[in-house]
């Protein structure tokens, strides 16, 4: 306890997290040829950060799934806005469970809409299955147990749902090798399909769904050496079967390389990227300083817990 209570104490800076978005320009270029253009950063409520933003179109409007961070319960939940008039609508919470919740990636399999969240606190892979497009969601089933995994996307290639799961190496949220399944709906069998060759901090954790430029399909990929989340990497994805998950990197694209229309302050850090037909989406990080009185709450927290803990022992 003496250890975690120094670890929080000497821990004065935490990342905050904020979302950013804009309509595509002309020929509907991607941030990729286009990093000119400013993005509008969302606004949310005080005792909130958001980030992980994933979106999908349904009835031709962009709904916008993220994690929202509640800084006094100290975890992630789950909320959704839709894009309207070219204005995300205000945070609608769609779930919260015992444990922290972030990177919610919906996707859509016979019209019917699914979420795989990152729920890694509790080591499982766990399915949602949406009652009420968009904000009603049950929990359908856990696909897999005993992982420490973290941000996983899904895909259909050739008829075949694949699912691409971020597994965490070395106790570190920033090193993960991608391990490769199939899904079959229906039967609900999953089927280990392979493991990707990287491990390491340098975008082999998901920072988004995949996304196609022409003829090529694109995984972004969190760099996080030198800092968590310190860029974003994009990678050509050359090969998905059975045998084998295989891509080349494409581009980098760092915090300072985008301009948020209206803001005073710097950023030092990107790690989800997310577009539709009209739209894209980023997260983008700040270092701020943590308040001594909270700070000497979690100290607080800490200890309690610690006296509970002991009395139930005995």
């Amino acid at each position: 306890m003496i250890k975690r209570i120094g670890y929080y104490w000497n821990r004065d800076k935490e990342a905050v997290w904020s979302i950013a978005y804009r309509r595509k320009g002309q020929g509907k270029q991607s941030v990729l040829k286009d990093k000119t253009r400013p993005f509008m950063r969302f606004a949310v409520e005080k005792d909130f950060w958001a980030a992980d933003p994933l979106a999908v179109t349904h009835d031709g409007k962009d709904y916008l799934f993220y994690e929202y961070y509640d800084t006094k319960k100290e975890k992630g939940l789950l909320a959704c806005s839709v894009m309207e008039d070219g204005q995300l609508s205000k945070p609608k919470i769609i779930l919260e469970e015992p444990f922290h919740l972030s990177f919610p990636f919906v996707f859509r399999v016979d019209n019917e809409y699914y979420m795989i969240p990152e729920t890694g606190a509790v080591k499982q892979i766990i399915l949602y299955k949406c009652m009420q497009f968009p904000y009603q969601w049950k929990k359908e089933r856990v696909l897999l147990e005993g992982v420490t995994s973290s941000d996983t996307i899904v895909f259909s290639k050739e008829g075949k749902l694949f699912l691409l799961a971020s597994i965490l190496k070395e106790g570190k949220a920033t090193t993960a090798q991608n391990q490769l399944y199939t899904y079959d709906l229906s039967s609900h069998c999953l089927e280990y399909c392979c493991t990707a060759k990287e491990t390491g901090e340098k975008g082999v954790r998901n920072g988004g769904g995949l996304f196609t430029d022409g003829e090529i399909w694109i995984r972004p990929g969190q760099n996080c050496t030198g800092g968590y989340g310190k860029s974003l990497l994009f990678f050509e994805v050359e090969q998905v079967d059975k045998e084998g998950y295989l891509e080349k990197v494409l581009a980098e694209l760092s915090a300072d390389e985008i301009t948020i229309e209206g803001a005073a302050e710097t950023f030092d850090g990107i790690h989800t990227y997310s577009s539709t037909e009209q739209y894209e989406y980023i997260d983008l990080k700040r270092i701020v300083k943590i308040p001594m009185a909270k700070r000497v709450c979690r100290m607080g927290k800490i200890f309690i817990g610690f006296i509970k803990g002991k009395l139930k022992r005995h």
